[in-house]
C-alpha cells in the first residue's frame, strides 16, 4: 500500500502529463488500491491546480471538434458521461471553438464522405452525409445548413 503523500504525487504526475477530470483521477486512484478516500486527493489536485474542470471541458471540446470531428451533441454527452459539471459543460461548447471553424469542420466531414458515398443519385448520397454527420453529434439545423451549400 502506498502511503497518502506517494498517492498525492503519482496522481499530481498523472495530472500534469494531460488535462484530466475528477472522474478520470478518480477511477485511476481506485485502481492503485488504497485506503486514502481518493476525494482527500481529489481536493488537493483541485486547489493546487492540477484538476480544473473547466479547463478540461475547454481542452476537451476543441479536441474532439478539431481532431476527431465530433459534433457538441456528442461531446456534451460524453463530458456528461465522465460527470463534468454542466456548466463547465455549456462555457466549454459556447467558448472553445468559433462558430465559423465548427461548421468548417463539419462541411470538410460531409465534403469527405460525400465524395466517398458509391451511391450514383445525388439525393441519396446527401443523405448519407447528413446521417453521417448527425451519427457524429453535430445539429440538425447546421447540418441541413451545410448539406444545402454542399448542393450549391
Amino acid at each position: 500500500m502506498a502511503s497518502n503523500k506517494d498517492l498525492y504525487s503519482k496522481a499530481a504526475t498523472y495530472c500534469a502529463s494531460a488535462e484530466r477530470c475528477k472522474d478520470d483521477v478518480r477511477k485511476k486512484l481506485d485502481s492503485w488500491e488504497n485506503e486514502t478516500p481518493a476525494d482527500e486527493i481529489i481536493d488537493r489536485l483541485e486547489q493546487e491546480g492540477f484538476i480544473d474542470e473547466k479547463r478540461y471541458a475547454s481542452a476537451y471540446v476543441r479536441d474532439k471538434i478539431r481532431l476527431q470531428g465530433w459534433g457538441k451533441r456528442k461531446i456534451r454527452y460524453s463530458l456528461q458521461m465522465k460527470n463534468v459539471d454542466t456548466g463547465a459543460i455549456d462555457d466549454a461548447l459556447e467558448n472553445a471553438v468559433p462558430d465559423e471553424e465548427y461548421a468548417a469542420v463539419l462541411k470538410k466531414l460531409m465534403s469527405a464522405k460525400h465524395a466517398k458515398t458509391k451511391d450514383s443519385a445525388w439525393a441519396k448520397k446527401m443523405d448519407k452525409c447528413k446521417a453521417f454527420a448527425l451519427a457524429r453529434g453535430f445539429e440538425t439545423q447546421l447540418v441541413e445548413r451545410c448539406s444545402k451549400e454542399l448542393e450549391s
